[in-house]
C-alpha cells in the first residue's frame, strides 16, 4: 500500500472545442496556463469498424527458420528492425534471425552470469541497427552491447543510476532516454533521465514531478520526430520529452477515482498501443464488477474497447470491431504487439496458416494480401515453426467518420 500521496493543485479552465459542438469527447483545458487536450472517454459518440489493413503498410509473412534445433513457441518477445529480427525467449535466450526469417545464431544464453540474461529482458537496436543492447531485472547497472554482424560481445554500457530499468530509447546516436522504477529511497531520485553511452547522467525528471515516489513507472516510449511521448503506468497523463517534461493530453475520469489501485466501479484504465503525430491507438478497460477471492485479491470483470484519438479532427472514435483481416481474426489484448519503432507483429502457428489457406482457396474466407499469404502457406508443413506477420504502422490513417 502507498504510505503517502503527493497532491498537485492546478488551475484548470475548460475551453470548448469549436470543431463539433455535439461531440465533447475531446475538450481543451488550461493547466498552469498551458492548453492541453482532455480525452473524455465516457463522451465518445462516434463508432466505426476497423481492419488491421487500415493501420498497416508493407505487410510481410515471414516463414521462420524450420531448423529442428530452433523451436519457436509462445511467450517470447520479438524486436523487428529494418535489417534484423531478434527473439528474446525465456527458454532459449536471445536469438538472432535475418530479415527473411533465417536463423543466424544464439546471441546470449539464459543464466545469471555477467554475459547471460534472466527474466524481464529488454532489448533495443542502436539507431544504425549495427548493435544490440540487452538488459534485464538482474542487471541494474549496465546493458550488454553486442555486434550484430559478428555476434560478438563488445562491452557493457553502464547506466547512470542503479535500479530496475523499464524502458529505453535512443534520443540520438549518443544519448538514450531511460525510465526506471522508483525505489522510494529518495524524493530526488530520477524516474526518467538522459545519459550518454558512457553512463554519464545528462538530465532527468524527479519522482514528485510525475507521481508518488512509492509508485513504480512502466511506460513505452514513442518517437514523434525528435520528441519522445510516453504515459507512465500509474498516471493518466501522456507526456512529451525533449529538453523538459511537458503534459500534452490526459484522460478525464469524470469524477471517478484516479487511484490506479481503486476498485471503484466505473473506473477506466488505459493502455496505449501506438502513438504518432496524427493519431493514438489505445485500449480502455471499464471496471464493471469485482469479487474478492481472498484477502486483498480480487477477480475483476471489465469491458474492453479500442479507441482512436484522431489528432487532426480532435476527436475520439470507438472501434466497434477491430479485426486482423490478414488472418481473419479479431484482435485481442496480448496477441498483437505494437513496437516503439512503428512495427507491429503477431505470431501465427503453421497449422492455422495451412487451414486458413484452404478456406481462402475455396473462397470461404477473404483476407488482405491473399496472394502473398497463399505463396507463404503453400511452403508450410504442420510442424514448422510459426509464421511472423509484420507490418509498419501508417503515418496517416483515414477513418470513415
Amino acid at each position: 500500500m502507498y504510505k503517502k500521496r503527493i497532491l498537485f493543485i492546478c488551475t484548470i479552465t475548460i475551453l470548448m472545442s469549436c470543431n463539433d459542438l455535439n461531440d465533447q469527447s475531446v475538450t481543451f483545458v488550461k493547466v498552469n496556463n498551458k492548453e492541453i487536450a482532455s480525452l473524455n472517454i465516457r463522451d465518445v459518440t462516434q463508432s466505426v469498424p476497423m481492419q488491421l489493413s487500415d493501420l498497416l503498410e508493407n505487410v510481410e509473412f515471414i516463414k521462420m527458420d524450420p531448423q529442428k534445433n530452433v523451436y519457436i513457441g509462445e511467450g517470447g518477445h520479438w524486436l523487428i528492425g529494418e535489417k534484423h529480427i531478434i527473439l528474446s525467449d525465456f527458454r532459449q535466450g536471445i536469438l538472432q534471425f535475418s530479415r527473411n526469417g533465417e536463423f543466424i545464431r544464439k546471441l546470449v544464453p539464459i543464466g545469471t552470469g555477467p554475459k547471460e540474461v534472466m527474466n524481464m529482458v529488454r532489448i533495443l537496436f542502436s539507431p544504425d541497427e549495427k548493435l544490440l543492447y540487452i538488459t534485464s531485472n538482474k542487471k541494474k547497472r549496465y546493458m550488454l552491447c553486442l555486434d550484430l554482424k559478428s555476434g560478438d560481445y563488445l562491452n557493457d554500457m553502464p547506466f547512470a543510476t542503479s535500479s530496475v530499468t523499464n524502458s529505453i530509447i535512443f534520443m540520438n546516436d549518443t544519448t538514450i532516454l531511460v525510465s526506471r522504477q522508483a525505489t522510494g529511497e529518495s524524493e530526488d531520485e530520477f524516474l526518467i533521465y538522459t545519459q550518454n553511452l558512457n553512463g554519464k547522467l545528462i538530465d532527468g525528471v524527479r519522482a514528485p514531478q510525475l507521481l508518488s515516489k512509492w509508485m513504480t513507472t512502466l511506460n513505452i516510449f514513442y518517437r514523434i520526430k525528435d520528441v519522445i511521448n510516453f504515459k507512465p503506468m500509474m498516471v493518466d497523463t501522456v507526456y512529451s520529452f525533449k529538453d523538459k517534461l511537458v503534459p500534452i493530453y490526459f484522460f478525464n475520469h469524470k469524477n471517478k477515482s484516479t487511484d490506479p489501485m481503486s476498485l471503484d466501479i466505473g473506473r477506466i484504465r488505459y493502455q496505449i498501443y501506438f502513438e504518432n503525430a496524427s493519431y493514438t491507438l489505445f485500449k480502455t478497460m471499464l471496471m464493471k464488477s469485482y469479487t474478492e477471492v481472498k484477502q486483498d485479491q480480487y477477480n475483476v470483470e471489465s469491458e474492453e474497447r479500442f479507441i482512436i484519438y484522431d489528432k487532426k479532427s480532435k476527436k475520439l472514435i470507438h472501434l466497434k470491431s477491430f479485426k486482423n483481416n490478414y488472418i481473419n481474426k479479431e484482435i485481442g489484448t496480448f496477441d498483437h504487439t505494437f513496437q516503439q519503432n512503428g512495427y507491429m507483429y503477431t505470431i501465427v502457428d503453421a497449422l492455422t496458416c495451412i487451414e486458413l489457406a484452404k478456406k481462402v482457396k475455396n473462397n470461404e474466407v477473404k483476407i488482405a494480401n491473399s496472394s502473398a499469404f497463399l505463396k507463404m502457406a503453400n511452403q508450410l508443413k504442420e510442424d514448422d515453426n510459426p509464421v511472423l506477420l509484420i507490418g509498419k504502422m501508417k503515418d496517416i490513417i483515414t477513418l470513415n467518420h
